[in-house]
């Protein structure tokens, strides 16, 4: 990275922009870190949680942009991070997460951790359990998720998490692209819009889903080596709270994380970088110390409940999730096969679509990505050649080489070709091409599966609207949970919950999503109702978000 740190210092310096980056960061951060220590103390979560990490956030990054209060800038980074909190905050009540994982994983956790459960004191279990993923898998965006829901009362804004995670990976990459100067820094809003476009980011930004964190985590890693090669403070830091959130959201970025620092000792090893080998291996152990104390629950919890800290994936008792969820084409082919199969498919993007999860577009990035390398022979920095290859190689780590959500850092190879075309000044029509069909990906994947929200959230709603006139309505089924009883309050719905299918003489049975329960047993004249308000939307619901019982 010594080629891309000279630059950096000879550009110009943005530090308002750089705090904000350091802020927004840092309120994914603060927010996991103080529910934690709210569990802990076994402490409810509490509604101040939230804003009080906001403001750590705010003071972290001004302590760590120190520039930025010298240039009288700390008013506008107050003001720029709390502006985005708010109004992703708006977005994510506003927006309804109609995907099956969303709602009977994610939100189980959430909605679980607002009645009260503690899954860092005994006996660690939901009582009663629920699912075995809900109780054993790391949760960080969950536990971060659930205290945004404490503080405003509505569970659909623990999504605003997301939304503030891609603020500041699009902070993180235009402080970048301007410090580097030059061509970069002329075309930092187009190189950003791409870079964020990620196809998995943007499908998955207003549900639950949490796969794309894996490239926020990385991307954000790679913008702090830079700074840490320049022997900027912020690099450190936004290092360390990169690790720790890594360790703590999902077993598979944990381990990927270990990577992406061990790569980069290599190559400051390689390359004689002392200082900055230095800082990345102590920044990395505090991680994994601090880390450890955080994420007791899960792996600490689940060595001592299951024998094996990465439960239920491994283990005695493991369950085995992934077969079942393989396309039958793809059964026992390699997974340097299936990954192409699925790249050259044609799909429209849906949250976790699992064949083509790219969209159709991807194959052509790929192309104008692979002739602009051809053009950048011999021009290329070695540090991101170098990155672009541990991203591919990373890839066919795990047998789902096909599923886009399980290899979404794959988008990072076409940015830092892009980005390394545009510093060159060559393939420039190329480049742009590329950069601009990446756009069009990432926007494609957001309003499509925005459709597919709106279809299935608008069902939901108009369900929940038409039930809360009822004077009683009756609920039943095994996936009944505390998501489902959170969405029933927040609408007013008086309720009861039945064990058993009651008598449904002159009442209307629905299905709550899809073809799945809970069941919700309304009147005939509710049930109505919602049957004439589907007519007069117009929308295709094609999946049969409206059922009834047969």
């Amino acid at each position: 990275m010594t080629a891309l740190s000279r630059s950096y210092h000879a550009g110009r310096r943005y530090p308002a922009q750089a705090a904000i980056a350091v802020a927004l960061t840092g309120v994914m951060f603060f927010t996991f870190l103080f529910t934690v220590a709210a569990l802990w103390a076994r402490c409810h979560l509490a509604w101040w949680i939230f804003p009080s990490a906001v403001l750590a956030a705010i003071v972290t990054a001004l302590a760590t942009v120190p520039s930025a209060m010298r240039e009288g800038a700390s008013l506008s980074v107050a003001a720029a991070t709390v502006i985005v909190v708010l109004a992703a905050t708006g977005v994510a009540y506003f927006t309804v997460d109609s995907s099956f994982d969303g709602i009977y994983y994610h939100q189980e956790i959430i909605a679980a951790l607002c009645n009260g459960w503690n899954p860092f004191a005994p006996p660690y279990d939901i009582i009663p359990p629920y699912t075995p993923w809900a109780v054993h898998y790391a949760k960080a965006v969950e536990i971060s998720a659930a205290a945004i829901v404490s503080c405003t009362g509505a569970i659909e804004t623990g999504k605003a998490i997301n939304i503030i995670a891609v603020a500041a990976l699009a902070a993180c990459v235009s402080t970048c692209l301007r410090e580097q100067g030059g061509r970069l820094a002329a075309h930092s809003r187009l190189l950003t819009a791409a870079a964020i476009a990620n196809p998995v980011v943007c499908a998955q930004l207003l549900s639950y889903y949490i796969d794309f964190y894996k490239y926020v985590y990385l991307v954000w890693a790679l913008a702090a080596f830079i700074d840490i090669a320049a022997r900027r403070r912020r690099g450190t830091v936004t290092l360390f709270m990169t690790l720790v959130l890594a360790m703590a959201t999902k077993f598979n970025i944990f381990f990927e994380a270990g990577l992406w620092v061990a790569a980069a000792m290599v190559w400051w090893g390689v390359r004689g970088n002392g200082v900055a080998l230095k800082r990345v291996t102590l920044t990395g152990v505090a991680a994994l110390a601090v880390g450890c104390a955080l994420t007791y629950h899960p792996y600490f919890t689940n060595w001592l409940q299951a024998g094996h800290p990465l439960y239920p994936l491994m283990g005695e008792g493991a369950e085995d999730i992934m077969t079942g969820n393989t396309p039958a084409e793809f059964l026992g082919r390699s997974r340097f096969v299936t990954f192409f199969l699925s790249l050259l498919s044609v799909n429209l993007p849906s949250v976790a679509q699992p064949i083509g999860g790219f969209t159709p577009l991807m194959p052509l990035i790929l192309i104008l990505s692979l002739w602009s390398l051809w053009c950048l022979r011999g021009k290329i920095p070695g540090a991101m050649l170098y990155a672009a290859v541990l991203v591919t190689v990373s890839c066919f780590f795990f047998e789902q080489a096909w599923w886009a959500r399980y290899i979404c850092q794959l988008w990072l190879v076409p940015v830092i070709i892009v980005i390394a075309a545009f510093r060159a000044g060559v393939a420039a029509k190329a480049s742009r091409l590329t950069a601009w069909l990446m756009i069009a990906a990432g926007v494609s994947a957001l309003l499509f599966t925005s459709k597919e929200m709106l279809v299935r959230g608008g069902y939901q709603q108009l369900m929940l609207h038409t039930a809360a006139a009822e004077p009683e309505v009756l609920v039943t089924g095994q996936w009944w949970g505390p998501q489902f009883e959170r969405h029933m309050d927040e609408a007013g719905i008086h309720f009861r919950y039945v064990t058993e299918m009651p008598d449904t003489t002159g009442r209307t049975v629905l299905y709550y999503y899809e073809q799945n329960d809970p069941l919700i047993i309304i009147s005939a004249e509710g049930a109505d109702k919602i049957r004439k308000s589907l007519e007069s939307l117009h929308f295709n619901y094609t999946r049969h978000e409206y059922h009834s019982a047969r």
